[in-house]
C-alpha cells in the first residue's frame, strides 16, 4: 500500500509541474502586459468615461448653481427690511 501511494505522488507531483510550465508562459505574459500598463482601452469603456465625466461636469454645474442661489437666499434674509416712513 505505501509503494502505491508514493507512485501516485510521485505522479501527482509530476503532473502538478507540468501544469505550472504549460501554464506558465501565458501567466508571465498576462503579467508583463499588466505591468506595461495592459492592453489597448476597449473603446466602448472609453465613450463610457468620456459620458460619465460630461455628466459629472453637468452635475457640477447644477450643485454650483443650487449653492449660489441657496446663498442668494440667506444674503437675503439677513439684510434688514426697509423702513417704512
Amino acid at each position: 500500500m505505501g509503494d502505491e501511494l508514493f507512485a501516485i505522488v510521485i505522479i501527482l507531483t509530476l503532473a502538478g509541474l507540468g501544469m505550472l510550465f504549460y501554464l506558465l508562459p501565458p501567466i508571465r505574459a498576462a503579467l508583463k502586459r499588466k505591468l506595461e500598463g495592459g492592453t489597448a482601452p476597449d473603446p466602448r469603456q472609453e465613450e463610457l468615461l468620456e459620458s460619465l465625466h460630461a455628466r459629472v461636469l453637468e452635475l457640477e454645474e447644477r450643485v454650483d448653481f443650487t449653492e449660489r442661489l441657496l446663498a442668494q437666499e440667506r444674503e437675503q434674509a439677513r439684510l434688514p427690511e426697509p423702513a417704512a416712513d
